[in-house]
């Protein structure tokens, strides 16, 4: 009897230890429940797309997929350019593809930092790989990835969600954020999950639109990471503040952090470890913008000086003064642009510094139909190329004519089919140029053409063009209404 009854004894006390058990083992169930539930929500949410902002103008998200649009038809990229605002709107790619016969694409994001594009490089390497890279300076400062708050971490979210390779984006997390913005990073519901308050439109367009990407890929017009924002410089009433108030920046005031420092070390041995050729980039800003630069200067050369790379400073190179205030957006505030034309006249210098201050061997595809294809008729092709044979609106007027007192190279007209204005291209050989300063001077032809079937003779006086700067040739332009030229009778090189 006794023993039946301590067996009774215990089975009660495992009974009443698992009825103690049972609340907090159904508790941990439907937290597990509630927190699958909610992760399905959420990943189906972001799937969808339904808390993505309006992307019609993020160039970085484009940028994106246009380099694997390229790469996945099995185009190389052989110039790799990283950095932030300066560099898409300081540096044309495709005006330095055509210049270099090689492919060139810019990976930079609004307010990005070194960071960034280190782990961007990461990732686009994985792709393909380049044989130069290029590294702008204005993305070394004084960031601190883990201390990143409103613009800058905004910026730093759309330039990590706009990558697509999982691994490399899952190891850069840690490195690019803090602990408590790894779900923000990750997730456009949890970002902007405000929206439900705060911006019910948007949500109702991702909504309706079935996919998004398909949207974006549908455009054919080729993307090599150019953002163009301005296209006319400093006017009367910012110049007059310079003059007044002297300059925004101090040089003085530039600081870089501890991991400026580790970053261009690491971009330094990756791309050694990858047999890439590295150098850095500083573009310029108005002459006026920073006092005292050659601080900024000297505390930047502490980290750049300790590798043998290159570094080219457009801020102090010589010709420096060629960037005048056409060449800079017209504001006053700390943070300066390049203007369209600004960029051009940087592109063709740093395309100039490549060719003559680099050891690299860039592979030469403009003897390769598919580049061409790639690249043909888009901006910067005819200065450096000749329309093709079967091109109906863009012609060859005449080749390698020698004129009075130079060779003419090549004489184009182009969109012969507008019936308002053609533009007009010479390239004339830079050897019989030497020593002229090309301001000075101007291209005269004498044209032979045919109006109201009428064969005429006419001069044509076309200006230096200082921003398209091929190799081995100098541009002259010039716009004439719709006439049928025939052919260059003569010309020379004239003052003006």
């Amino acid at each position: 009897m006794q023993q039946k009854s301590k067996k009774s004894n215990k089975k009660q006390v495992k009974e009443q230890k698992t009825a103690q058990k049972n609340p907090l083992t159904k508790l941990i169930i439907r937290m597990v429940i509630l927190s699958t539930m909610i992760g399905s929500i959420i990943f189906y949410s972001d799937k969808k797309g339904y808390f993505t902002p309006d992307e019609t103008n993020n160039h970085t998200l484009k940028k994106w997929n246009s380099f694997y649009e390229l790469t996945s038809k099995s185009n190389k990229i052989d110039v790799m350019l990283f950095g932030n605002s300066h560099l898409y709107t300081g540096i044309n790619p495709k005006n330095l593809s055509l210049t270099l016969g090689t492919t060139a694409f810019v990976f930079a994001s609004p307010g990005t930092n070194i960071a960034d594009s280190y782990f961007g490089l990461k990732e686009a390497i994985k792709e393909c790989k380049p044989k130069l890279v290029i590294v702008e300076t204005f993305g070394m400062n004084d960031f601190n990835p883990y201390k990143l708050e409103k613009g800058g971490l905004s910026d730093q979210f759309k330039s990590f969600s706009a990558r697509k390779n999982f691994l490399t984006m899952l190891i850069s997390t840690p490195y690019l954020f803090s602990s408590d913005n790894y779900f923000y990073a990750w997730s456009t519901t949890i970002r902007n999950h405000d929206y439900l308050f705060t911006n019910q439109e948007q949500l109702k367009k991702n909504s309706a639109i079935i996919d998004v990407s398909n949207e974006q890929k549908s455009s054919k017009k080729l993307y090599l990471g150019r953002y163009v924002r301005f296209t006319s410089g400093i006017e009367k009433e910012v110049l007059e503040r310079y003059e007044k108030e002297g300059s925004p920046v101090k040089g003085a005031d530039y600081k870089y952090s501890k991991y400026t420092e580790l970053y261009v070390k690491k971009f330094i041995e990756l791309c050694d470890k990858e047999n890439i050729e590295l150098m850095f980039l500083t573009l310029p800003m108005y002459k006026e913008h920073v006092e005292d630069y050659d601080l900024w200067q000297k505390k930047l050369s502490k980290v750049l000086s300790k590798y043998p790379n290159k570094w080219m400073d457009m801020q102090t190179m010589p010709n420096y003064d060629g960037f005048g205030a056409f060449a800079f957006e017209n504001t006053y505030s700390r943070n300066q642009h390049m203007t369209y034309n600004g960029s051009l006249l940087a592109t063709y210098k740093l395309a100039e510094f490549i060719r003559d201050s680099l050891s690299v061997e860039l592979p030469q595809r403009q003897h390769d139909g598919k580049w061409h294809n790639l690249l043909y008729g888009d901006e910067g092709y005819f200065e450096n190329f000749n329309p093709s044979k079967n091109d109906k609106n863009n012609i060859l007027i005449c080749s390698k004519k020698t004129l009075k007192n130079t060779k003419l190279e090549s004489l184009l007209q182009l969109d012969i089919n507008n019936k308002k204005a053609n533009k007009m291209i010479a390239k004339v050989n830079k050897q019989t140029l030497k020593n002229i300063n090309y301001q000075d001077v101007k291209l005269r032809l004498i044209l032979k053409f045919e109006d109201e079937g009428k064969e005429q003779i006419a001069s044509l006086d076309m200006a230096y063009d200082g921003l398209h700067k091929p190799k081995n040739e100098i541009i002259f332009t010039s716009m004439v209404k719709p006439l049928k030229i025939k052919d260059v009778i003569d010309g020379a090189i004239v003052k003006n």
